[in-house]
């Protein structure tokens, strides 16, 4: 279940695919550190996926040294959010998973790594 925080602090509890979730207090502390006098941006890391037709799984190499990071994968033609499976495999890799592989050619996704 997914927790929806309202402006009165009711909670509602909406069921979501728990793989979707996202720790909501390591991304408040995280987004805290970047405003004034909160020491600047987080690293960031992006590539572009180019996908060959049959590969769904990307193994990505940020070399941001740690596993705490935040992971987006967007479509760059339309600038859409792609929902993907991502699991943090070692403290400068994530992995990326496609439901359907990305299509061989020109780079379609950008996978930016924040941490």
């Amino acid at each position: 279940m997914a927790v929806v925080l309202q402006t009165n602090l009711e909670l509602e509890a909406t069921p979501v695919d728990p793989k979707h979730l996202v720790n909501v207090q390591y991304v408040t502390d995280a987004l805290a550190g970047i405003g004034a006098g909160g020491g600047g941006a987080l690293p960031k890391f992006s590539v572009d996926i180019i996908g060959d037709g049959e590969k769904t799984e990307f193994e990505i190499e940020h070399g941001l040294g740690t596993q705490d990071v935040m992971v987006c994968v967007r479509n760059i033609i339309n600038g859409s959010v792609v929902m993907t499976d991502v699991s943090v495999t070692g403290d400068d890799t994530v992995e990326v998973g496609f439901s359907d592989p990305p299509l061989a050619g020109d780079p379609k996704y950008r996978v930016t790594v924040i941490g």
